[in-house]
């Protein structure tokens, strides 16, 4: 894949090994930002243990070939396969943090449970100041964010009427917002909320 755009994979490399080729890439301009996660191996729906990985995210400096960029990610293993990434993905920040900390509200709008949860602090970024306002996009500006925020809204009585008065809701979209607000306000046992942690 060719892609200027964001993307992420699974990387089953060491984590030492990992920093190493992600600071050499950002040294050679190869890519402008990462972040990347170490999540403990689950139990799947087979019964077995999954493998530990790390979810990584990067933004290309360039259009990049994705095939050349999985040949710096080639760990050498002594008698073994080498550690590798799996293929890439195009990918939006503010869904990656959410699905990597395993936000159970987000795992539950894709229907997918975790059984860990991690932490903001979990996150290793290239750039603190710029993870920090990723974070916070993530939870406060995202389209998962904004529908939290609708929902909190209408659940405490806000009126439909008043977010088409100031222009909130596109007109060709109001039969569905309208019945979104009549679904939100009855009386249903649910606790949808952010999970945003202070950082």
């Amino acid at each position: 894949m060719q892609t200027s755009k964001p993307i992420s994979t699974i990387s089953y490399n060491t984590k030492g090994f990992l920093d190493k080729v992600l600071h050499d890439l950002l040294r050679s301009h190869i890519i402008d930002y990462f972040m990347y996660i170490q999540h403990i191996g689950e139990i799947d729906q087979f019964g077995e243990r999954e493998k530990d990985h790390i979810h990584l995210f990067i933004i290309p400096n360039q259009r990049i070939n994705t095939a050349d960029l999985d040949k710096n990610f080639l760990q050498p293993v002594p008698n073994n396969k080498p550690l590798k990434c799996i293929s890439w993905n195009t990918s939006k920040s503010d869904d990656w943090i959410l699905y990597v900390l395993h936000d159970p509200e987000y795992l539950a709008s894709k229907f997918e449970h975790r059984e860990i949860s991690y932490k903001y602090t979990d996150i290793i970024g290239s750039n603190e100041e710029d993870l920090r306002r990723r974070y916070r996009m993530a939870y406060q500006s995202s389209g998962y964010a904004k529908m939290c925020n609708l929902y909190q809204y209408a659940k405490s009585g806000g009126k439909l009427t008043e977010l088409m008065r100031i222009g909130a809701i596109p007109v060709n979209q109001i039969e569905a917002y309208n019945k979104f607000f009549e679904i939100s306000k009855r009386d249903i046992p649910t606790n949808i909320q952010t999970n945003e942690q202070d950082v």
